[in-house]
């Protein structure tokens, strides 16, 4: 119920923004930031939403299966936003292409190539586009980076808000690459990022962003970006109530995603098309 609420309340809203922005010419400062954090978001809760459903349902069935995101966007590199992003499917990189290429076994440099060439695949995973390489090859230069600067100049991370801003923006950069159909949208983005395209929102992207899909793209940066506050609200409301208003609140979640679900236009999960 909640990976379902997460999908349908959260994702699906803030996907319009993201569409909305993606498909302007030359958005501003306020624009191209509001896209890239709204898709962001958009790719966390529908990817996390529809992992919790098949968690949920296995466990139905009487299977376990393994949690696929543990609080990603909380991470200090970008090392361990590969452990806590998509655990399944890096686990999977890790142990059938990562390790079998020799992983870091056969000296430094085979180790760097071994990094590349495993995110290189993992981009191209995604689809036969030259955005999904570059995607794989920005987190693989990013991987290889920090693996350099750990072993070779022995540095360690800068102080936590530091390293953990360095590596959303790192991230955020990524998925513009990843969401962009082709390089061009994705450098308009990118500059207008930058300011190169003023700054204010226009009146032509004002008025096809509905309000209450910029509620939820506010709601959604809270939970991503503030999980200690939200872990520990959950565990005192659980303690204090035992667990039956989680339960009703979770049911009530589901039903107005259920009404709203039958209400507007259904959109597809971003991972159908992988």
């Amino acid at each position: 119920m909640l990976g379902f609420s997460k999908k349908v309340l959260i994702a699906d809203s803030v996907a319009v923004i993201a569409d909305t922005v993606f498909g302007l010419h030359a958005p501003t400062l306020l624009e191209s930031w509001v896209g890239a954090l709204a898709f962001t978001a958009q790719i966390y809760f529908d990817f996390s939403g529809y992992s919790d459903m098949a968690v949920g349902l296995g466990r139905m069935m009487g299977f376990r299966f393994m949690e696929n995101f543990d609080r990603p966007y909380v991470s200090r590199s970008i090392t361990e936003f590969w452990k806590r992003w998509h655990i399944s499917l890096s686990t999977w990189f890790r142990d059938y292409l990562y390790i079998p290429l020799g992983g870091n076994r056969k000296g430094r440099r085979r180790t760097y190539i071994n990094l590349m060439l495993v995110m290189l695949l993992g981009g191209l995973w995604h689809g036969a586009a030259w955005t999904f390489v570059a995607w794989g090859g920005w987190h693989g230069a990013l991987l290889i980076f920090e693996r350099y600067r750990r072993e070779r100049k022995g540095e360690a991370e800068p102080p936590g808000l530091l390293s953990y801003f360095r590596t959303m923006l790192c991230v955020i950069l990524g998925w513009v690459l990843f969401r962009s159909p082709d390089f061009s949208v994705a450098l308009s983005l990118l500059k207008g990022m930058a300011g190169f395209h003023g700054v204010a929102v226009r009146p032509i992207a004002l008025w096809q962003l509905p309000r209450p899909d910029l509620f939820f793209l506010a709601l959604s940066l809270f939970i991503m970006f503030a999980p200690g506050v939200l872990k520990e609200a959950a565990r005192r409301l659980s303690g204090l109530f035992e667990r039956r208003p989680v339960y009703l609140g979770a049911f009530l979640l589901f039903l107005f995603g259920v009404i709203r679900l039958s209400a507007e236009t259904y959109v597809p999960f971003l991972y159908f098309q992988f």
